[in-house]
């Protein structure tokens, strides 16, 4: 019996692991996407392979959170009224959730939209026309659900839906 437990444990480990590496890979191969994306399509970022630190391979939360986001925010205080400029980032934000790519859809919705969301340095009512219609119910569902202030979603909602 003894043996059929530690089998047990060492198949269930296993699982794990594979899992793990699953879930590593995935979150490369949409790391090195988004990186390869952002520096091609968007100069403003500055964003340059050589800023990525190698050790946050994998991690694109990391990047998008810290790095995305924060270029992001101090581009839009600057310039907000360049329409051309946030038409292409948001445009770029909408294809990518819908890609179709379960993984890529996550990672832009958690790591960009979630966070602009709740950015404290950007009226969000400026930022709704340029979004899509996607991109709009992902920040909504932010708002709402991770911010806890249905109302105001709601609001929101209802104002950028007609």
């Amino acid at each position: 019996m003894q043996i059929s437990s530690k089998a047990d444990k060492y198949r269930i480990m296993n699982t794990d692991l594979e899992e793990f590496d699953k879930h590593l890979i995935e979150s490369r191969r949409i790391y090195n996407y988004l990186v390869s994306e952002f520096c091609n399509r968007f100069v403003w970022l500055r964003l340059k392979e050589q800023d990525i630190d190698p050790i946050c391979d994998g991690l694109s939360t990391v990047l998008m959170d810290s790095y995305v986001n924060e270029q992001f925010v101090d581009e839009y205080k600057k310039n907000p009224e360049n329409s051309k400029k946030w038409n292409a980032f948001f445009d770029f934000i909408e294809e990518m959730l819908q890609s179709g790519d379960k993984t890529l859809e996550d990672t832009i919705d958690t790591t960009i939209l979630e966070l602009l969301a709740a950015e404290a340095d950007i009226d969000l009512e400026s930022i709704l026309p340029y979004c899509g219609s996607k991109t709009r119910e992902s920040i909504y569902n932010s708002v709402r659900v991770y911010y806890g202030k249905p109302e105001r979603a709601d609001y929101l909602e209802h104002k950028y839906s007609l």
